[in-house]
């Protein structure tokens, strides 16, 4: 990959936004937790200002959900809505991280299978889920990449 900086995934919910960041060079990725987002998306636009202080993001990957026959679904346009607005934060921020998505189909159900099987309590891995998509849909987005 010739791109150097780091990458920033995110797992976009109604209520929860999970994350991942891989390392500079881009092979190995990183949870980053959730950003709960029910009331509004004010602590996740300040959590990517941290972001951008602390890490160098060249590139924001957003997993995009498809029905089985590839076409877009109702929380398709509400991702692409939110992408928008993350567009026009970044922006606002003078971050030149450019927005991309990936194809996140099954990510949750993933996420969810694995948490089960390293033994998370069906309550304590719903916290986690997010997260877990969020890397999955950035090794996805590295491995497509390579």
């Amino acid at each position: 990959m010739s791109s150097i900086g780091k990458v920033l995934a995110l797992d976009y919910g109604k209520s929860k936004i999970g994350a991942a960041i891989s390392d500079e060079g881009q092979t190995v990725v990183f949870g980053r937790g959730f950003i709960d987002c029910k009331k509004s998306l004010k602590g996740f636009f300040e959590q990517i200002r941290t972001w951008r202080k602390d890490d160098n993001i060249n590139t924001i990957v957003i997993g995009l959900p498809l029905d089985e026959n590839g076409r877009e679904t109702l929380q398709t346009r509400r991702i692409r809505n939110f992408a928008k607005k993350l567009e026009h934060f970044l922006k606002s921020i003078k971050l030149t991280a450019s927005v991309v998505f990936e194809d996140e189909s099954f990510t949750s159900f993933e996420a969810n299978e694995r948490l089960v099987e390293l033994g998370f309590e069906a309550k304590k891995s719903k916290k986690h889920e997010d997260e877990l998509a969020a890397v999955l849909i950035l090794q996805r987005y590295l491995k497509r990449k390579q």
